[in-house]
């Protein structure tokens, strides 16, 4: 993945993930449109975005996700665009959505 530094859009729906990891997205810093819907994810790890600052559009839709952790969107300040449904979040931080900001 360190090869595509300049990589903007990156799309790995309809796939069978059941977690992306800071190595899947942790270099990629000019990345602006991720899609990871329509997969199996039930949980992102604690910053995994933490680096992706130039982010506007997230596509986690149709997964299994059942919450979301304060700190899952910190630093996203340019993130417009966030695609949650179909999935199974019962338990949302206050702080998930206000800490991008």
């Amino acid at each position: 993945m360190q090869n595509l530094k300049q990589l903007e859009y990156f799309d790995i729906s309809f796939n069978q993930f059941h977690e992306i990891t800071a190595a899947h997205v942790t270099h990629l810093s000019k990345l602006t449109w991720f899609n990871a819907s329509h997969n199996e994810i039930s949980e992102f790890k604690r910053g995994l975005f933490a680096r992706n600052t130039q982010l506007r559009v997230l596509h986690l839709n149709h997964n299994k996700l059942k919450k979301l952790d304060a700190t899952i969107f910190r630093g996203m300040r340019l993130l417009v665009r966030l695609f949650l449904s179909d999935n199974q979040i019962s338990d949302v931080s206050v702080s998930a959505v206000s800490s991008a900001y």
